[in-house]
C-alpha cells in the first residue's frame, strides 16, 4: 500500500472506531439505567435502543445521493454533526421522549456506505478488499471495546456521560476527517440517466441483496432485543452488576471474533496438508 491508501485507512478507521465505540457503548446499559427517565416502559427503552438503527435504515440511500452527487467529505461531516448533536440532546435527557429524539438525530447521520465509498475512491482496485476487510476488523474490534467500557464507565460518568462521550467522540471523528485524503473524482449528477425511483427498484429485484436484507434485519433485530432483556436478566437472576455485564459481553464477542479466524486458520492448513498428501500419492 502507498502512503495514500494507508492514511485514507487509518483515517477512515478510526472514524469508524470512534462512532461505533460511542454508540456501542449505550446498547448493553440502557436498558437498566434507562428506568431513570420519566416516562420510561419497557416498550419506549426499547424504542430508544432500537430507533438509531431505524434512523440509519432511513437516511443511509438519501447520504448515498448525495455523496454521489456531491463531495463527500462535506456529507460525512454532516453526519457526524447529526451524531454528534443526537448524543448532546440525549446527554441532557430527562425524559425518555427526548432520549428517543436524540438517538433518532444521532442516527440520522447515516454515514457508513459514504465512508466505504470515500475509501474506495483513494485505494487501488488491488487494495480495496485488504482495506475493506481491515475496515471489517476494525467496526468488530471496537464494538467489543464498546461492550466492555461502557458497563465500566457508566457507573462513575452515568448514561448522560456516556451520551457525552459519544458526542465527543464524533467531534475526534470530524478532526479525524481532515486527516483523510480528498479524492479526485468526476461528481454525476444523473447516474444512469434514471430517477432515484428506478435505480431503487432495480436494487430491489436482485434476490441476493434482499435476502441480504432480511438476514441483516433479523441479525439487529435479535442484537437489540437480547441487549433489551438480557441485562435484566443477568442482574436479577445471576446477581451480576453491570460492570460485571460488561466482562461476560466482552469475553463473549471476543469469543465469537476470535474462533472463526482460528477455524479459517485451522481449514487453510488442513488443505495445504490434504493437498500435499495427495500430491505425493498420485
Amino acid at each position: 500500500m502507498n502512503s495514500v491508501e494507508k492514511r485514507a485507512i487509518l483515517g477512515v478507521g478510526g472514524i469508524f472506531a470512534l462512532r461505533m465505540i460511542g454508540l456501542f457503548m449505550i446498547v448493553p446499559v440502557f436498558s437498566v439505567y434507562g428506568d431513570n427517565y420519566t416516562h420510561a416502559t419497557p416498550f419506549l427503552i426499547g424504542l430508544a435502543v432500537g430507533i438509531y438503527g431505524l434512523g440509519q435504515a432511513i437516511f443511509q440511500i438519501p447520504m448515498s445521493l448525495a455523496a454521489d452527487k456531491f463531495p463527500r467529505k462535506p456529507i460525512i461531516f454532516l453526519g457526524l454533526i447529526l451524531f454528534a448533536l443526537g448524543g448532546i440532546i440525549a446527554a441532557n435527557a430527562t425524559d425518555i421522549y427526548e432520549v428517543i429524539i436524540g438517538r433518532a438525530l444521532a442516527g440520522s447521520g447515516a454515514v457508513s456506505a459514504v465512508l466505504m465509498a470515500l475509501l474506495a475512491d483513494v485505494t487501488r482496485e488491488e487494495m480495496r478488499t485488504k482495506a475493506m476487510a481491515t475496515m471489517g476488523l476494525t467496526i468488530a474490534t471496537s464494538i467489543m471495546l464498546a461492550f466492555a467500557f461502557g458497563p465500566l464507565l457508566v457507573g462513575s460518568l452515568g448514561i448522560s456521560g456516556l451520551f457525552w462521550l459519544t458526542s465527543g467522540f464524533a467531534v475526534l471523528a470530524m478532526l479525524l476527517l481532515l486527516f483523510v485524503p480528498t479524492p479526485l473524482r468526476v461528481l454525476k449528477h444523473n447516474l444512469d440517466n434514471k430517477t432515484i425511483g428506478q435505480q431503487l427498484a432495480t436494487v430491489l429485484k436482485i434476490g441476493d441483496l434482499n435476502r441480504l436484507h432480511i438476514g441483516i434485519f433479523a441479525l439487529h433485530l435479535t442484537m437489540t432485543a437480547i441487549f433489551v432483556i438480557l441485562p435484566h436478566q443477568l442482574n436479577e437472576v445471576m446477581g451480576l452488576s453491570v460492570r460485571q455485564q460488561g466482562l461476560v459481553f466482552c469475553h463473549y464477542y471476543l469469543s465469537a471474533l476470535l474462533l472463526p479466524f482460528h477455524l479459517l486458520s485451522s481449514l487453510k492448513r488442513n488443505a495445504k496438508c490434504a493437498k500435499y498428501f495427495w500430491a505425493q500419492l498420485r
